[in-house]
């Protein structure tokens, strides 16, 4: 019997697109060297957009290596809204990014009133703070600008964090007992 499960272990993986990664790769190395506009490059532009719409994860990872060069110094949220394009407002790009980070950082959770939560490493130990506290607030621009190079808006703090409730509410476990940092 073919079943959509079989066919979905017999399908191969799509390509990965080796040629827009090489021109990015090409682009790091010359930031390295200290041509600070190599990313900028149309070419390496549109690798860059290949990557963003068909294959995130390597886009991200991509986008990290380009940060990472110069100790992390390099900015590089105005080259990701090139390569994002105009298809999405400058708040709703700065969310996604945070939703994205975020997700990778930390573990969301609900208790039994509902009450969302988030667990994450910090200076290595973990903390949990409620998502509308402060403490988590200062931890996501913390982390917002360390990591994605900008400052958080009103708007996308809002729009993040109720994303982020509804993770905790659906996604997440509920714990009884919840320590906080407070």
């Amino acid at each position: 019997m073919n079943t959509v499960a079989g066919q979905l272990d017999n399908a191969e993986e799509p390509p990965i697109n080796r040629d827009a990664i090489k021109i990015i790769d090409v682009a790091i190395q010359a930031l390295k060297d200290g041509d600070h506009g190599a990313h900028w490059e149309p070419d390496v532009i549109e690798a860059a957009q290949k990557l963003y719409r068909s294959e995130r994860p390597v886009f991200q990872r991509k986008r990290a290596e380009l940060k990472m060069v110069d100790g992390g110094n390099t900015q590089i949220t105005e080259w990701t809204r090139a390569v994002r394009g105009s298809e999405e407002s400058s708040s709703e790009t700065q969310m996604d990014e945070l939703l994205e980070l975020v997700q990778e950082r930390a573990k969301f959770f609900h208790d039994p009133d509902g009450v969302c939560y988030a667990t994450f490493e910090q200076s290595g130990h973990e903390e949990t703070w409620g998502l509308g506290s402060k403490g988590f607030g200062d931890w996501l621009g913390y982390l917002a600008y360390k990591e994605l190079s900008f400052t958080l808006s009103e708007t996308t703090i809002k729009g993040a964090l109720c994303a982020m409730r509804g993770i905790a509410l659906h996604d997440g476990e509920e714990h009884p007992d919840t320590p906080l940092d407070l």
